[in-house]
């Protein structure tokens, strides 16, 4: 073996070991995260716990998190699926220590994970570190509260502009802009956060989004995160809301069919 062999080879067990390394480093980092937010947080002393660089590198690593993930996320049954968190930490974690943290189980959220109630920054921190952590456990789907309209009128915004800037506001759209549309479960089962629409006719059309993406007013992200059954309506209909689109029983069972789905969980 010539000693350029021998150089390259020591080159690669290293580049090895420092991957390695740096993968121990990351995942201490992260369990770091989760027990803070776990075990040591309280009301009082929430902005305490985290530096603004801490969050704003969270929020780095959760947007390259959802961006190896497929806009239409899958994941193998069992799973506990969530709806609306809005900023209910104490909540979050009382469900989480009632049915238990991953590896051990997995979990599927289908958005609205900020707005309106007081502690979005902690719902939306402990989150990401679990889906950064665990990233075949947990599935984070996109509600249209992860979007910048919306958070600048619902409470998130005001409340990183207080506790820390405006930079942790950016860091938190832009992971919010890579986040799955909807999740497919055992291949039969889609959840999403709004509803069904009328603009697919497979759901490899869903593929071609084009990632980040905002949330406009028209069209299948609109739909599929503001959307909403209602009986009255004649099929699909437009929605009040003024985005998304209101789908009545006909409309869901010709969307099952046509899609070889046997139900959709949305919020």
């Amino acid at each position: 073996m010539s000693l350029r062999q021998k150089t390259g080879n020591k080159k690669s067990k290293n580049t090895k070991n420092s991957t390695r390394f740096s993968m121990m480093g990351i995942a201490k980092m992260l369990n770091g995260y989760i027990s803070r937010l776990v075990d040591l947080w309280t009301p009082g002393r929430s902005t305490f716990l985290f530096n603004e660089a801490e969050v704003v590198e969270l929020c780095l690593r959760a947007r390259e998190a959802f961006w190896a993930s497929p806009i239409v996320a899958k994941i193998e049954p069992p799973c506990h699926v969530f709806g609306d968190i809005h900023g209910q930490f104490e909540d979050l974690l009382a469900e989480l220590h009632h049915i238990g943290y991953p590896p051990k189980v997995k979990l599927v959220f289908l958005g609205d994970y900020v707005d309106r109630g007081p502690f979005s920054i902690e719902c939306a921190m402990l989150l990401f570190a679990l889906k950064v952590r665990y990233p075949n456990e947990v599935v984070l789907v996109r509600g249209n509260h992860e979007s910048r309209p919306v958070t600048m009128h619902y409470g998130f915004f005001i409340e990183c502009e207080r506790r820390y800037s405006k930079k942790v506001y950016d860091a938190f759209i832009d992971a919010f802009c890579a986040m799955p549309i909807c999740v497919l479960i055992g291949n039969t089962i889609l959840g999403m956060h709004g509803g069904i629409s009328d603009e697919i006719s497979s759901l490899r059309q869903l593929e071609l989004m084009r990632r980040p993406y905002e949330i406009p007013i028209f069209g299948v992200a609109s739909h599929f995160t503001w959307s909403d059954p209602d009986s009255e309506s004649a099929g699909f209909d437009e929605s009040p809301r003024g985005a998304g689109l209101l789908f009545n029983e006909k409309a869901l069972t010709d969307f099952l069919n046509i899609h070889n789905l046997q139900l959709i969980i949305e919020n």
